[in-house]
């Protein structure tokens, strides 16, 4: 009977030190809860960090880089056949370090070929020293919010308390195992931006504020927004574009009015055309001429 595969890996160099031993606790949880794991090591990988060349998008193909996670690389098939993913890093300067993050930022090309979509994934961080090992943890949550993994719990430990996190690391394995159970008899769904989003709203990072803030440039209201400093500006000369941008503006005004009146998840769901919209203008006037439309597995399931 064929049993899931998980793929662990690991950002530290010290094969041994608090973080390896975490992972291990993770992993052992995984094989007794009969799964597969195959088990990476970022610092005996060769992995580059993305060059931005869009080929990806080109081509739906996977990375061009002939490294570990270009599109024939070692790690990038392993993944291709993962029904989880876990990923450990020690806390290097508040958050989780260069290692991790070149190998998740080469996850670009799965927006377009779309097979990590949906994919369970969870995170550990472990900090020695002041810590941060939560702050680090969000921002493994979001770089899944980000490339559409399923993100299903993570440990944000501190080596002081040693014997407290590897039980947890432990029970973080056995819900991975979960998962990777169900992905694999049941197949993966397909993780649409409504569905995400709600999901994504009850982890550690939840993405309403943080997205809300940034598109509103930190103001919280319409005129401070990029979109409408945009329209004022009329910087965008493709009509489609600037069309895009007014509907977003206008859905930005009704979130605002929305979050002082009704529930968050009402807000959320005015929110989502607002987001979509901005996706649309600055595509259309930044990228169409150089990549074309907006393909299809961007944003799946949406009005293109």
């Amino acid at each position: 009977m064929k049993k899931p595969l998980v793929v662990s890996v690991l950002a530290s160099s010290r094969m041994n030190g608090f973080t390896a031993t975490l992972l291990s606790n993770a992993v052992d949880a995984l094989f007794r809860n009969g799964c597969d794991v195959e088990h990476i090591n970022l610092y005996e990988e060769t992995i580059a960090p993305c060059r931005g060349c869009f080929c990806c998008i080109r081509t739906r193909e996977g990375c061009i880089q002939k490294d570990g996670m270009g599109k024939n690389g070692r790690v990038y098939n392993l993944l291709k056949g993962a029904n989880g993913l876990i990923a450990a890093s020690p806390v290097y300067h508040w958050t989780y370090n260069a290692a991790l993050h070149a190998f998740l930022e080469r996850f670009y090309p799965t927006h377009w070929n779309g097979f990590a979509n949906g994919l369970p994934f969870a995170a550990i961080t472990c900090a020695s020293n002041q810590g941060f090992q939560t702050e680090a943890l969000r921002d493994l949550c979001k770089f899944g919010f980000t490339v559409n993994l399923r993100y299903i719990g993570g440990v944000a430990a501190h080596a002081a308390l040693m014997d407290k996190a590897k039980k947890m690391a432990f029970e973080l394995g056995e819900r991975l195992s979960r998962y990777a159970h169900e992905d694999l008899e049941r197949g993966r769904t397909w993780f649409d931006e409504t569905a995400k989003w709600k999901h994504y709203m009850s982890s550690i990072w939840p993405p309403f504020e943080p997205y809300m803030s940034n598109i509103t440039q930190g103001a919280y209201d319409v005129e401070h927004s990029l979109p409408y400093e945009v329209v004022v500006s009329e910087n965008f000369g493709n009509k489609e574009a600037v069309n895009h941008l007014r509907s977003c503006v206008d859905n930005l005004r009704k979130t605002l009015a929305t979050m002082r009146l009704r529930t968050r998840e009402e807000s959320l769901n005015v929110f989502l055309e607002a987001s979509l919209e901005w996706t649309k203008a600055t595509w259309k006037e930044l990228l169409q001429k150089e990549l074309g439309p907006m393909p299809e597995e961007y944003r799946k399931d949406e009005k293109q």
